[in-house]
């Protein structure tokens, strides 16, 4: 028997009109509904589909206490506690925090004077390398970094107060960091025969110079006793100072040409999102820096202070303002894979004047204002 497409029925709300149905299909009415229906799922089901993808892991966030401060994470991510290292003498007590005093974490520091002593003036220094400490309601209070190839072992914490020097020794633990032997195939990055036109070049010029202006700003602490995981769900896709191998070619007459891979350490944290998935301010800061980068893509930098900034890349959406003040948790982009990447995901950095951590270790500091 001939019939009609049901593809071209009438529908009332999503339904075929039951008449034309009987009046197309006849005695196979019911064939005739069944093919409707398969012609409709199949037409729905990617977007279904997507759409449940898209959902997995974006349960809703919730606020932990750790000390102190408050950190916003999605479901089922729970970071550790911080460990306190302590240094009391009789004019004042040094605080350290950290989430385990290792290679690539930050450590966040108070000092608090012991009756009339004067802390005001100090100075602290880990070896040779300067810690900022500004005035708080407590006493003094800074934040810095262990760098990833700072050597495992002891270190020296000298605080200096007018002519008095006082040296205390701190142990720094180390890290494993992952190596990932397979290749990583960046496309038409990976090729080396590429060029750049004029144009892409004024503009990689560009990008660097508002980088540079950017990470070049000094402000006043901004940190306050709340913290944010970046993301709606908690999956790490490559992990902080991995090392990884990129892929190289040439092409000759028409032939590519494999040359030996570079080698390339991770300086920041990649975590999932499909394209349009939610970014979060990891702490309280200002807006730095929020527009298109040739190979980061849609890039926002944070400025939280002491030449402290997160860093998001490959965005789809920029969501915020340069000079806009943010706080921790606030909604300031979507993923996507803008830029120089492989696919839709979020990567973000941390950097302690000029020297980067892992994003997720400040998530335990027990910051207070």
């Amino acid at each position: 028997m001939h019939y009609r497409s049901a593809g071209r029925l009438r529908c009332s709300r999503g339904r075929p009109d039951r008449k034309e149905l009987a009046g197309a299909a006849g005695p196979n009415y019911n064939r005739a509904v069944n093919l409707f229906c398969r012609r409709r799922l199949l037409i729905l089901l990617p977007g279904l589909l997507f759409l449940a993808w898209s959902r997995i892991g974006a349960e809703p966030r919730s606020w932990l206490a750790r000390g102190t401060a408050r950190v916003a994470v999605p479901a089922g991510y729970v970071p550790g506690q911080a460990r306190e290292v302590t240094f009391a003498t009789e004019e004042y007590n040094l605080k350290l925090y950290s989430s385990r005093f290792a290679q690539g974490e930050l450590v966040y520091v108070e000092l608090t004077a012991v009756g009339d002593s004067s802390i005001e003036e100090s100075q602290l220094f880990l070896d040779a390398l300067p810690v900022p400490l500004e005035p708080s309601s407590f006493g003094m209070r800074g934040l810095f970094a262990l760098a990833p190839t700072l050597p495992a072992g002891t270190h020296n914490m000298i605080l200096v107060r007018g002519d008095s020097r006082q040296t205390h020794e701190l142990s720094v633990q180390a890290t494993d960091f992952p190596v990932y032997r397979s290749q990583l195939d960046l496309g038409s990055f990976s090729d080396q025969t590429r060029t750049y036109t004029p144009e892409q070049l004024a503009f990689i010029r560009t990008c660097s110079a508002h980088k540079a202006a950017a990470f070049g700003r000094r402000t006043a602490l901004a940190l306050v006793g709340r913290f944010s995981h970046p993301r709606d769900e908690h999956r790490v896709t490559s992990p902080f100072y991995s090392t990884r191998f990129v892929e190289r070619y040439r092409v000759r007459n028409g032939v590519r040409q494999a040359l030996e891979p570079t080698r390339n350490v991770h300086q920041g944290l990649d975590l999932r999102g499909l394209t349009g998935a939610p970014i979060f301010a990891l702490a309280d800061g200002t807006i730095a820096l929020a527009e298109n980068m040739f190979f980061e893509g849609n890039l926002t930098v944070i400025d939280h202070g002491q030449g402290i900034f997160s860093v998001y890349m490959h965005q789809s959406e920029l969501l915020v303002q340069p000079g806009e003040h943010v706080e921790a948790g606030q909604l300031i982009g979507r993923t996507g894979a803008t830029g120089m990447v492989t696919g839709p995901h979020l990567h973000i950095s941390v950097y302690v004047r000029g020297i980067s951590a892992d994003p997720l270790s400040m998530l335990v500091l027990p910051v207070r204002d």
